[in-house]
This record gives structure tokens, sequence and C-alpha cells, in this order.
């Protein structure tokens, strides 16, 4: 008998499984947790192989975080990481620096 997996636990690694494809990693912050901390680990890791793609996992003081091993593995993931690189870049130019 499969163990029942509860919506919330199915929302969170749809949630998971998104970030990746998307970006290559996900996080969320420790206080916006809707499973624990390893529950969320492990939700990642099972996104991670319904994508074929191998992760690694980890916890800070203030959040989860979980990063596909192989990104950027294509052209396209090459170029939504540039793209994220750029636009950080833009910010920063435009930021004040503290005083």
């Amino acid at each position: 008998m499969r163990p029942v997996v509860s919506l919330l636990a199915r929302s969170t690694l749809a949630a998971i499984r998104a970030s990746l494809q998307e970006t290559g990693q996900a996080r969320c912050e420790l206080v916006e947790l809707r499973v624990d901390a390893d529950g969320w680990r492990a939700l990642a890791r099972q996104a991670a192989r319904e994508l074929g793609r191998s992760v690694a996992t980890g916890k800070t003081e203030d959040e989860v975080v979980a990063r596909l091993r192989d990104w950027p593995q294509n052209d396209e993931e090459r170029s939504i990481t540039l793209d994220r690189m750029r636009r950080t870049i833009s910010v920063m130019q435009h930021h004040k620096p503290l005083e």
C-alpha cells in the first residue's frame, strides 16, 4: 500500500519542481515553510529524481535550498542563467551603497 501524500506536500513538491525546472534552484525561508525542513529537502530530492537530475540540498539559519548539480545543462538553461546574472548586476548598479 502506498503512503498517502498530503495535498500540502504535493503542492510543495510541485512548486519545488517548477522552480528547479525554471531556474535550476529552489529555496524557501524557514518561516515560510509549509512542511518541516527535512521534509522540504526530501521533496526537493524527489522533484529532482522526477526530472532525472541530481540535486544538492541544504539548510541555513534562515532557509532551505536545493540546486541542480548539472545546471546549466543546455543552451536554454545557460541563457536563463545569463539573464538572471544580468538582472542582478543591473539591480546592483542602481543600488546606492550603504554609508
